[in-house]
Parts: structure tokens; C-alpha cells; sequence
């Protein structure tokens, strides 16, 4: 600090890190083991201080520079109509190659690989909200799975101990729920909702996504900041199937077999592409020799989640012991 008369005044140094502090919270986010940029390449690249991650930047362009030569027809995704644009058909596509998704009147988000950055066109009814949502929540982890970098889950996922323990769910079914739970109790969070898994040898890695609690599924936001988000990858040591039960009903954990155990893992898939249904069946076939998969019925009731947090974690805890 440097004092003048009776005030004492930040010196250039202090002000440049309390700078790029607030900076930080506001353009950056950590995810998928990026620190993801929105904004200014100088600035940011300044700002961090995350060694071990890569910056992926998202920037503005006004226009494409080249149009793409081809656009699939519209689809539903995620409560929106919107279209793959690449050069290719989307099973033949070159990963070193650009592609793009369209989200009518929102966005269009263009994926450049070589560059390692999202760059993107806004639609009449954009918001920077509505885009960071999209690149978080969709467009990542598509990238991700169509690179085959990795296995994209629509799963929950937080920490007990020192590994990772997964939730999956239909759609409303409870999982961010019980993983909102979780997090209160201070469990680390991975994913709410979108789960990059990782496949070293025989063992299987949950990666942490982005730090946003979405308890109550508001439209196109990524909801809550989870202030105990994982800091890096952690084995995935059991995965649990939930299914929604009377009020009064017991708390039940049973393990599956078998085809429970891969459908239970296939049925959760984040995406469904075609051309990947052979290699996402050999993929979770393996995850499913692998890992520990159970039903684990819940009772549908939110007074009875201290009950269900507590039956969970004793009986990971002993998988854990194993």
C-alpha cells in the first residue's frame, strides 16, 4: 500500500490483481477443465492464473467469413429449434474442421478446433445470459463428445471422500434435486446436469463441468453458482439409478445386473447421434462391467432428503471400504 497524507491508496500492483480478481468472476468460468473467456483475449489471458487449464476463449464476430456448405434441417433442442452447419455431414466430419450450431433468432455458435475457441453471431433475441447457457450447457459438451474426447452423461455428480458418485434420472426426475442436497451438506459438486466422463484403462473419470446448480430448471439459465465446485478429475466409484417412490414408502438401494445396469447407463446418454449408437454401446458396455450401478428409490418428498443423503453415503461409504 502506498499512503498519501492520511489515505492510504492501493499500490499499481494490488490494483492490478484486485482488477483482474473481478475480471475473473466476470468474464471467466471454470469448466470442462478449461477457464472458459468471455471477452477480451488480451485481458483474460492476463487474468489467468489457473496453470494447469487451457483458455478457451468465446468471442463475437459479426458475420460468418465463409458460409457453410451445408445446414441439417431443424430440430428440437432444449426448447429451442436449431441446426448443425458444417461443410461435411455431421458423421463424416473432419475434427479439424470448423462447424457451427444455429439456435433460430438466438445465436449461432461456430466451433473453431485449431484455435481451440467458440466464436459466435448473435440472433434478434440474443442475451449474454441466454449465450453463456448455450456454450455451457449444449454446445461444450457436444464439441466434446463429437471429438471423442469424452462420454458425455446427463447426470449429477458430487464428491463423497475423495471420489466421484453419479445420479441419473429422467428428465424431472429428482437428480437435481438430491444433488442440490448434496452440495448444502458440503459435497464438491462435478455436474448438475451435464457429466464429462474420462476412460483411463479400466477406470472411469468424472470431470468437473461447470459450477451452476440448476434447482429449478428456469429456462435457459444455468442457475446458482455452487461455491464448492471440484477442482479436478476424481474416479467415479458408483452410480446411482433413481426412482421416484410414494412419501411414505421405504428408502430402497438395490444393485442391478446385467441390462439394468447398461441400460441405466445408455438410457442416460447427454446426446443421441446416430452414427455413434455402435460406439456408445461398446462404450458403456464396458462402463458397465466396470462400475457399480444401483436403483436407488426416493421417496418423493423434500422433508425426507436428510434420510436419503444419509442412506447414500453410508452405502457408498462402504463400497468405498471395499
Amino acid at each position: 500500500m502506498e499512503q498519501v497524507g492520511r489515505l492510504r491508496l492501493p499500490s499499481a500492483a494490488g490494483f492490478r490483481n484486485k482488477y483482474f480478481s473481478k475480471l475473473r468472476e466476470r468474464e471467466s468460468v471454470k469448466s470442462f477443465n478449461y477457464v472458459v473467456c468471455f471477452g477480451d483475449e488480451s485481458l483474460l489471458t492476463a487474468s489467468n492464473d489457473d496453470g494447469e487449464m487451457s483458455l478457451l476463449q468465446v468471442r463475437e464476430r459479426s458475420m460468418l467469413q465463409k458460409p457453410f456448405l451445408l445446414k441439417s434441417p431443424w430440430v428440437e433442442l432444449w426448447g429451442r429449434r436449431a441446426r448443425y452447419l458444417c461443410d461435411r455431414p455431421i458423421h463424416a466430419a473432419d475434427p479439424l474442421l470448423g462447424w457451427g450450431l444455429e439456435i433460430e433468432d438466438l445465436v449461432t455458435l461456430i466451433w473453431q478446433p485449431e484455435e481451440r475457441r467458440v466464436e459466435y453471431i448473435r440472433g434478434k433475441h440474443f442475451t449474454s445470459q441466454k449465450l453463456r447457457y448455450w456454450v455451457l450447457h449444449a454446445f461444450l459438451p457436444l464439441v466434446f463428445e463429437l471429438e471423442g474426447r469424452w462420454r458425455m452423461l446427463h447426470a449429477g455428480a458430487v464428491s463423497v471422500g475423495g471420489s466421484a458418485l453419479v445420479f441419473t434420472a429422467p428428465s424431472y426426475g429428482g437428480k437435481s434435486t438430491l444433488t442440490g442436497y448434496f452440495l448444502k451438506r458440503g459435497h464438491r459438486l462435478f455436474s448438475d446436469d451435464a457429466l464429462a466422463i474420462e476412460k483411463r484403462d479400466s477406470t472411469y473419470y468424472a470431470i468437473p463441468s461447470y459450477p451452476f446448480h440448476r434447482p429449478y430448471r428456469k429456462v435457459e439459465s444455468l442457475g446458482e453458482q455452487a461455491g464448492n465446485f471440484a477442482s479436478g478429475p476424481a474416479e467415479i466409484r458408483a452410480l446411482y439409478r433413481l426412482e421416484r417412490i410414494n412419501t411414505g414408502t421405504d428408502i430402497e438401494i438395490e444393485a442391478l445386473q446385467g441390462i439394468g445396469k447398461f441400460k441405466a447407463l445408455y438410457e442416460s446418454a447427454f446426446v443421441d447421434f446416430d452414427f455413434l449408437k455402435r460406439e456408445r454401446f461398446a462404450y458403456f458396455s464396458d462402463m458397465a462391467r466396470a462400475l457399480p450401478v444401483y436403483r436407488l428409490a426416493v421417496p418423493w418428498d423434500r422433508n425426507r432428503l436428510p434420510e436419503v443423503h444419509e442412506a447414500v453415503t453410508a452405502h457408498f461409504e462402504g463400497i468405498e471400504k471395499r
